[in-house]
């Protein structure tokens, strides 16, 4: 009597416990598509997506697209014809421009029609592409927007009229998380603490006070950041002012960073500039 045997898979040590599309043959219709999907925080990029495909007569045939995406971290999409065949590998990424990982954010899918009316029917590739990290279908996981490491922003923001406190709202699209903060303010009123903030409309949720009185007349740079140490440099009410704020302090779009300062009539703030994690919120 014949022995029976029974060879379970083994999952793929690349795929770092992530979904990985199979390499299996999608066998298009004629009504089907790929889509492209897109969203993207740097200008002058261009996606170029290239593949083979298996024609009803044998013989195989490459197709290459390009893509546009939107500046804005809005998403944007084009459709692309397959006509009849299987689909055998896709390969998608930045042909022009030259973005970071956290920037430009691709998902590459298989559609039944086009347009508003694309029935989508399976997801070959998704996550962020550079000019030289290009994601393959088969072999590349699926990956959240959110998922890995983020961009690292350092920008420089609004300058506030005097009498008037610093409001930097995180844009449409983005999840930051704020690493460092920092802006010289000129007291030329009556002395008061001063307090960086996140905000949600009108509802605080948390403040960092700073240790001292900011003494009238006095220029103070005032800095914060994870994992600092509260300290002052100079007299008392003058020269620059360190300060801690929350670990992993996470802002989503809309999200305000505010600053505060008792008595705050005619006091000046320059234009802060501070450093984040962004990645970009797939809508």
């Amino acid at each position: 009597m014949a022995n029976e045997q029974f060879f379970g898979a083994t999952p793929i040590p690349t795929g770092a416990g992530r979904i990985i599309a199979s390499p299996f043959q999608f066998v298009a219709s004629g009504e089907d598509s790929i889509r492209v999907v897109s969203v993207n925080s740097l200008a002058g990029v261009r996606v170029k997506i290239q593949g083979r495909i298996l024609r009803e007569k044998g013989n195989v045939e490459a197709f290459a697209h390009d893509h546009v995406p939107n500046t804005d971290r809005t998403v944007s999409f084009t459709d692309y014809s397959l006509g009849i065949g299987a689909v055998l590998n896709v390969v998608v990424y930045a042909n022009v421009g030259s973005p970071l990982i956290g920037q430009t954010f691709v998902i590459v899918e298989l559609i039944r029609g086009t347009a508003a009316a694309g029935i989508v029917l399976g997801t070959l590739l998704q996550g962020y592409v550079t000019s030289t990290q290009v994601l393959a279908w088969p072999g590349s996981p699926i990956r959240s927007s959110t998922d890995g490491e983020a961009y690292i922003r350092n920008i420089v923001g609004t300058d506030p009229p005097a009498g008037s406190e610093i409001v930097e709202t995180v844009p449409f699209g983005a999840r930051w998380e704020l690493l460092s903060f920092s802006a010289f303010c000129n007291k030329n009123a009556n002395g008061g603490p001063m307090e960086l903030r996140k905000a949600v409309g009108a509802n605080l949720f948390w403040q960092v006070v700073a240790s001292h009185t900011h003494n009238v007349g006095a220029v103070i740079n005032y800095v914060f950041a994870q994992g600092l140490n509260t300290t002052s440099a100079g007299p008392p009410g003058t020269g620059t002012s360190n300060h801690a704020i929350p670990m992993n302090a996470h802002f989503n779009a809309g999200d305000e960073i505010r600053t505060s300062l008792v008595n705050n009539a005619g006091d000046n703030w320059s234009a802060p500039v501070y450093t984040v994690r962004e990645w970009l919120e797939v809508n």
